[in-house]
């Protein structure tokens, strides 16, 4: 309250790493949510597409809410990286297999793994974040700032790059590029080094 945000004098060098994961995050997150259910309508669902993107994201979201409760628990008892680790690897490899999708049965699957994985390394992630702002007082408002506004310089530059290519390739091309470039954000997630992920909790499941 009333504190006034110093950008200047804020430890750049020191949160590098985490400014480079957030940017990971930030487009991979992006990218998946909006790039994936566009390409199963225009690609891979035939007939009433909008009523079976929305079954398809309705049983994405049944998986997401309870593997959000195994990941939780997972991360309440084990030291986060291995999760998160495990997660983003996983989630790299189905950017990489979502431009062979071309049936409804493959593109059910990709969208359910794909909330399971994402679970998996967005809560750890989260948590070691908001540990590690802690670790910069005076400074923790600066620090969330500057990896959000780091992350949305990151989508905004990412979005336009798909732009120039679907002008250049057309629209499929462009939407496989995408994906490409999600796989290499997803593993720029695991440059991070949160002191938080790397201590195993007492609490006992």
């Amino acid at each position: 309250i009333r504190q006034k945000l110093d950008f200047q004098n804020f430890p750049v060098a020191r949160a590098k790493a985490d400014i480079i994961s957030f940017i990971g995050l930030s487009v991979e997150n992006t990218l998946c949510i909006s790039l994936w259910p566009f390409y199963v309508a225009l690609f891979v669902l035939t007939g009433s597409a909008y009523a079976q993107l929305g079954i398809m994201i309705s049983i994405a979201v049944l998986a997401s809410i309870y593997t959000a409760h195994v990941a939780g628990r997972l991360l309440d008892t084990h030291s986060g990286v291995k999760l998160l680790r495990l997660s983003t690897l996983v989630n790299a490899s189905l950017h990489l297999i979502r431009p062979f999708v071309q049936t409804i049965v493959p593109a059910y699957g990709v969208s359910v793994l794909n909330e399971v994985v994402t679970n998996g390394y967005r809560i750890p992630y989260t948590k070691g974040m908001y540990a590690a702002a802690d670790d910069y007082p005076g400074f923790r408002i600066v620090y969330i700032v500057m990896l959000e506004a780091m992350g949305s310089i990151a989508k905004g530059t990412a979005w336009f790059l798909l732009a120039v290519c679907s002008t250049a390739f057309g629209s499929r091309q462009a939407m496989n590029i995408g994906f490409l470039l999600a796989a290499f954000a997803s593993l720029l997630i695991m440059s991070e080094r949160f002191p938080a992920l790397r201590q195993k909790s007492t609490i006992k499941s």
